[in-house]
This record gives structure tokens, sequence and C-alpha cells, in this order.
């Protein structure tokens, strides 16, 4: 979901919203991913377990949206959002309980979503040279 309203900002188009803005998703960075696999990985507690991994907190697509405006800057704000019907089959919110893994192991993860997307902006603005020379 992030990459796809990324790519729809960075190329201007109207961001396409698959399904209300209330629906919920929990967005964790993929470093915090790595690390909880690398923290986990031989440590003889989690053999043999199955854990959440997530942030554990819920955030709304108007919530991401608005959060992705925010942070991409320029003139994004003017970009129309288009909702459509969702996808068959799809939740209307999902999100990890991170309570067990935590507990048993430390882990949590390091990287707010304001952080991660700031991060993944600056990385599509830097990876497209002919629209952002200084």
């Amino acid at each position: 979901m992030v990459s796809i309203f990324l790519e729809q900002l960075h190329k201007k188009k109207n961001l396409l919203v698959k399904g209300c803005l209330e629906r919920f998703r929990d967005f964790i960075y993929i470093a915090d991913v790595i690390n909880c696999f690398m923290q986990t990985l031989d440590d003889p507690v989690t053999y043999g377990k199955s854990y959440n991994v997530g942030t554990g907190i819920k955030t709304t697509v108007r919530s991401l949206i608005e959060n992705m405006i925010e942070i991409y800057g320029t003139d994004c704000g003017n970009i129309p959002i288009e909702i459509v019907h969702g996808t068959l089959g799809d939740q209307f919110g999902i999100f990890a309980d991170i309570t067990k893994i935590n507990n048993e192991t430390g882990w949590a993860p390091a990287t707010s979503l304001n952080v991660g997307l700031t991060k993944m902006v600056s990385w599509i603005k830097k990876s497209d040279p002919c629209q952002y020379r200084k």
C-alpha cells in the first residue's frame, strides 16, 4: 500500500484507494523486520515458535495518506484522492499483537511510521535524478 501510494504521489497521479479510508493496517519498516529476524535467529527461546512481527499499531489508510502527503511535500497536497470499491476478500483491518515476541525476546520495532515514510520518500526522490536535480 505504501509503495503504491508513494509511486502515485511521485508521478503526481490521483491517489487510488481501494476501499474506505478508515480501513487499517500495521505498517512496519523493513529494517525492523530484518533486525527482528537477526535478533531471534539463534535464540533458543524462539525455537519452534511462531511470532507476530509488526508494530502493534493500527494506522488507518486516511492517516497513512495524510502523513505521506505531509512528508512528500511539494504540491502533492492538490492530488485528488479517488476511492473505489475494495478488493474482494480484503480485510477491513489487521494489526499485529507483538506481546509474545516482546515478552520472550525483548524485541520491539525501532522505526516509527513517519521516520520510515521519510526514509522512503528520500530514497524515491534520490532515485529520480531528472526530477530532483539540485
